[in-house]
């Protein structure tokens, strides 16, 4: 396709429709404008289909619905364009696409076209493993986790095709999820407001906090689950000699505490834009130290085996598995989830108490007044919440550099926890304080 129907930044987002893509995405048009549009025909397509397993009847709708859309240049135009944005200009982590599309002037193709969306972002994955040498059942893995989406979409829309939750299937379309072990894992662009520096002696971590952050009174960032108690704006001062900021907690707050780092003494190791390992953790058994380690080395080996040219720097989880509430919430010391939570460094998240309560109590707006705890955990998130304490999701950080070390706990090796257990969390902080 050599004419342009979509020559402007503004004529793209009238196809996509407002709040499809972040502002990024207008500063990388021009380069998309020099790309050759290629449209994927519908064998190639097809391929992949009966690869991800969808049945006979759904792929006829599918066609139907691909000569339809692939007759229309700007339909075509706008699907590359999202898949240039996901894979060759940012990556899927950055969460440049925030949305499906609504195509505000195609409202009946808006189904078909992402998953069209995906199928072709799948295309050029599929060639990116092939090339990479990567392990076919690696894309088998992430096509049939995608088949759940596209069945789902399909049982509400009989007439048309889809997939559900499309800002996820994002990674899945780009194969980017990697099951080793026990885990999950993908690549991802560190965008947490937070810098991480090494001592060059002892090897030790300190993270202080970027600058201009608003935080509350329990060292979370003010807002956090809608819930406002400002205490103080971050600084952060970086000079030819020394680095110096509010510090980070490993237990996952910001305090008032700066520390200044003598550049001599200290290496900067993370900072936003480097390049981090994901991971995910499937419900069920096996979320053991034990099992973490293992699968932490098999995802080390992996991604420098075959993104060699990358520059990995520490694994990388936002969870409410690594709240840094959780030693409010639970009291068992041999608690497998205390216990891996103990080995990272935790930085706060902006994420709220809702992924916790789905877990806990099976619904994201739980009535505690209604409620009757059924195991000491929703006891104790039950009496937490009551008394005022608030749960939001923290970032765990580990690095690569320290895998030998894993389960020796240690980012909190010879550090004081008073500081942290003194912010007024709730009540709860002194009865705990007592018991350590």
């Amino acid at each position: 396709m050599s004419h342009r129907t979509l020559n402007t930044y503004k004529d793209m987002v009238s196809i996509l429709g407002e709040g499809t893509v972040s502002e990024c995405a207008k500063e990388v048009f021009s380069q998309f404008l020099s790309k050759t549009i290629k449209v994927e025909d519908w064998l190639t397509l097809l391929g992949i289909l009966k690869q991800i397993g969808i049945d006979h009847q759904t792929i006829e709708l599918a066609e139907t619905w691909y000569k339809v859309v692939a007759d229309q240049p700007e339909l075509v135009e706008a699907m590359s364009f999202i898949r240039f944005v996901v894979v060759e200009a940012y990556h899927p982590s950055e969460w440049i696409v925030k949305q499906a599309p609504t195509l505000p002037k195609h409202p009946t193709i808006r189904g078909p076209f992402s998953l069209f969306v995906i199928l072709y972002i799948a295309v050029e994955a599929l060639r990116e493993h092939h090339l990479r040498s990567i392990d076919p059942s690696h894309a088998s893995f992430n096509l049939s986790h995608l088949k759940g989406y596209i069945e789902a979409y399909k049982s509400s829309h009989p007439e048309s095709i889809g997939v559900n939750m499309f800002t996820w299937c994002l990674y899945l379309g780009s194969l980017g999820l990697i099951h080793l072990h026990t885990l999950h894992f993908m690549h991802h662009v560190y965008k947490d407001p937070y810098y991480a520096f090494r001592h060059n002696k002892t090897q030790s971590i300190v993270i202080l906090a970027q600058g201009e952050l608003a935080i509350r009174r329990d060292g979370q960032l003010d807002g956090t689950g809608d819930v406002h108690d400002f205490w103080f704006m971050t600084q952060l001062e970086i000079t030819d000699t020394y680095y110096e900021g509010h510090y980070v907690h490993p237990h996952g707050a910001v305090l008032a505490e700066k520390r200044r780092l003598d550049k001599k003494d200290y290496t900067l190791v993370l900072k936003p834009g480097d390049a981090v390992i994901d991971y995910h953790i499937p419900s069920g058994p096996g979320y053991t130290i034990e099992n973490m380690k293992t699968s932490f080395i098999k995802a080390e080996q992996f991604f420098s085996k075959h993104y060699s040219e990358v520059c990995y720097r520490a694994f990388w989880c936002c969870s409410w598995l690594s709240s840094p509430q959780l030693p409010f919430l639970i009291t068992r010391p041999e608690s497998h989830i205390l216990q891996v939570a103990k080995q990272g460094y935790i930085v706060p998240a902006s994420g709220g108490p809702e992924t916790l309560y789905e877990f806990v109590f099976r619904t994201k707006n739980p009535d505690f007044s209604k409620l009757k705890p059924k195991t000491s955990l929703e006891t104790h998130v039950m009496a937490h919440r009551q008394q005022g304490g608030q749960i939001n999701s923290g970032t765990i950080l580990f690095f690569l550099d320290d895998l030998e070390r894993y389960g020796q706990d240690i980012y909190h090796t010879d550090m004081n926890s008073q500081p942290f257990f003194e912010l007024p969390h709730n009540g709860l902080a002194k009865a705990l304080k007592k018991r350590t």
